[in-house]
C-alpha cells in the first residue's frame, strides 16, 4: 500500500496481468478496473508483457514487485498449456486473484476457455 501525499490515505495498488487475449478482454477488464480505481481509491498497474510462458510470468512478478503490488489479477483469458506460469506470481508477497470471464458464445465450441485455465492454475497453487 502507498500513502498518498499530503493526504495521510492509504491507497491498495493492484496488478493487472493476462494470458493471451485474441478477443480484447484485457482492454475492457483494464478500463473498468480503471474506472473503480477512481471510484474505490486504488491504483492500478497491468504488466508491460502478456503472460504466455514462465519467462513472462516472471518478468511481470518483478514488474509487480518492484512497484509494491497488493493484489495481482491474473486475468484468465484463454488455456495457457504451461501452467507453471502462475507460480512466480503466487510467490510474490501480494495476494493473487484469479479471473475469468465467461465464453462470449453459450453455443458450440469452446472459444476461450478460459475457466480450463482458471481451474489449471488453481490446481497448481493446491499443488504448490
Amino acid at each position: 500500500m502507498s500513502a498518498e501525499q499530503g493526504t495521510g490515505q492509504v491507497r491498495v495498488r493492484v496488478g493487472l496481468a493476462s494470458t493471451p487475449d485474441t478477443l480484447g478482454n484485457l482492454a475492457h477488464c483494464r478500463a473498468a478496473l480503471e474506472g473503480l480505481g477512481r471510484d474505490l481509491g486504488f491504483d492500478l498497474r497491468a504488466g508491460e508483457r502478456i503472460v504466455a510462458n514462465r519467462d513472462d510470468a516472471e518478468a511481470v512478478a518483478r514488474e509487480f514487485a518492484d512497484w509494491g503490488a497488493d493484489l495481482v489479477l491474473l486475468l484468465c483469458n484463454s488455456f495457457t498449456p504451461e501452467a507453471g506460469v502462475v507460480l512466480p506470481l503466487a510467490a510474490l508477497p501480494a495476494h493473487l486473484g484469479l479471473w475469468a470471464l465467461p465464453e462470449p458464445a453459450r453455443a458450440g465450441p469452446l472459444q476461450l476457455t478460459a475457466l480450463v485455465d482458471l481451474n489449471l492454475f488453481a490446481s497448481m497453487l493446491a499443488r504448490d
